[in-house]
């Protein structure tokens, strides 16, 4: 689970593809500026809910 409570003062972005590889990439690319949480798109879920299929 992420816990977003602990972090730093620069913005927040969820990457949500299943490509490691794409997911690593645009991190990299933003990284510097803002603060990143990356997930396999199965992997999210709302209130227990998947919400990708």
């Amino acid at each position: 689970m992420i816990d977003v409570r602990e972090s730093t003062d620069k913005l927040k972005i969820l990457i949500v593809d299943d490509s490691e590889l794409n997911r690593e990439l645009l991190a990299g690319m933003l990284g510097d500026e803002y603060e990143i949480y990356q997930v396999e798109k199965n992997d999210i879920k709302v209130n227990g809910t998947q919400i990708f299929g």
